[in-house]
């Protein structure tokens, strides 16, 4: 009544009736798989982006590993031009990490540092040979020129990205405890840790190797030793920690600067030969006195010879007679020598080393033959050859000078 009808009035109504549940079905099902699909290309590109950044990581992986096998082939081209150096630097690597683990580091910085002790002497490169090789002890202007190979090594790496971290570490691997290092002068905790964990190994690794004039420490002496530096030469901390894992250590038998290879040999030579008549210096006399008494020679004889008069013959006859005098004496002891090592001592001496008595008779005889006609004469003088390389050292300098 409200809406205006009357009574008697017809109305008509239509009423409709959509059953909509399979079309509620048919969206569900077709949303579900919407959602699948989508899942499931989402998954397909998330293997693809990991697979391709496992890939990435892997190519960078094998370029950096490419890239430090030849820094490391570069680093053993450097140690055999020295053949105390071969092996060096692995040593070193060696036992800085035993070291650095000993103290609780980390193993993503034992391995930096032990890379870092792979490449600490990498500046050697531009060390000249005459430094780098020569075997016997070096003068001041020698040594300070090889310390330089510390700044070499540090300006090699640090413009290298993947060796900044470890740049520093070699940079200041020889400074000392107590600020007597260099290249800085740095003392105490201003020193890198993980570089003085190096100096103690690179030091360690010094002692337990046969050296020019002086013999290797066991390992348990060369820990001795560096308990004495500590707090002078070496960090306190990291010398306990050495003195535990470097005790027993098994050192390389073979480490020495004494020359195992015919090249290694030549080298070598280049430093002893006396350049006048081909047979040794008196410096390789010194050197295998040294040796001689750790039993790496075993002579037992020296044989002295000295010219009488040669300086005037030199000026009467001059220098190229003298030096032609010179090398027939030479070529004289040579043949008779054997076995034993000749050796011209302060310009016109010579001597020989000799493991057995030789015939000096002989020798006299054939030396006479080559002084015939000239006013040089010789006199010779045997000794024994005694069990310390300072005693020998003596004797001979008073015996030639």
């Amino acid at each position: 009544g409200f809406q205006g009808y009357k009574v008697g009035e017809v109305r008509g109504g239509v009423s409709v009736s959509i059953p909509l549940k399979e079309y509620y079905e048919s969206a569900f099902n077709n949303s579900v798989w919407a959602i699948f699909i989508a899942i499931f290309v989402y998954l397909i590109g998330l293997i693809a982006i990991l697979y391709g950044k496992k890939e990435a990581v892997s190519v960078i992986r094998n370029k950096i590993k490419d890239y430090e096998q030849h820094i490391f082939s570069l680093v053993n081209m450097i140690e055999k031009r020295d053949s105390y150096t071969a092996g060096h630097t692995k040593r070193v690597a060696k036992y800085s990490a035993l070291i650095a683990k000993e103290m609780g580091f980390e193993p993503h910085t034992v391995n930096e540092l032990y890379r870092a002790a792979m490449l600490h002497d990498i500046g050697k490169i531009s060390t000249p040979d005459s430094i780098l090789l020569k075997p016997g002890k070096l003068n001041n202007l020698e040594f300070n020129i090889i310390k330089e190979h510390v700044v070499m090594s540090y300006e090699l790496l640090k413009d290298i990205d993947i060796y900044k971290e470890i740049a520093e570490i070699v940079r200041n691997h020889h400074e000392k405890y107590d600020g007597t290092g260099y290249p800085r002068g740095l003392k105490g905790d201003e020193i890198p840790l993980l570089s003085q964990i190096m100096s103690v190994a690179d030091a360690f690794d010094a002692m337990t190797t046969d050296r020019i004039y002086k013999a290797k420490k066991s390992p348990e002496d060369a820990t001795k030793e560096l308990v004495e530096l500590s707090g002078k030469s070496y960090h306190p901390k990291v010398v306990e920690a050495a003195s535990k894992v470097l005790l027993n250590v098994k050192v390389d038998e073979y480490a020495s600067q004494m020359p195992k290879t015919k090249l290694e040999e030549e080298r070598f030579a280049y430093f002893y030969k006396d350049q006048t008549t081909g047979v040794y210096n008196h410096n390789y006399l010194e050197f295998v006195l040294a040796y001689n008494s750790i039993n790496k020679f075993g002579f037992s004889n020296l044989y002295a010879f000295f010219l009488n008069n040669f300086t005037q013959y030199n000026k009467k006859m001059g220098w190229n007679r003298g030096d032609e005098l010179l090398n027939n004496i030479a070529s004289s002891l040579e043949k008779f020598s054997g076995d034993s090592i000749v050796f011209r001592v302060n310009g016109d001496d010579f001597a020989i080393l000799s493991k057995k008595e030789i015939d000096l008779d002989g020798i006299n005889q054939k030396i006479q033959e080559v002084l015939a006609g000239s006013s040089v004469s010789i006199s010779y003088k045997s000794i024994k050859i005694k069990d310390t390389f300072e005693e020998n050292i003596k004797t001979i300098n008073k015996l030639f000078n």
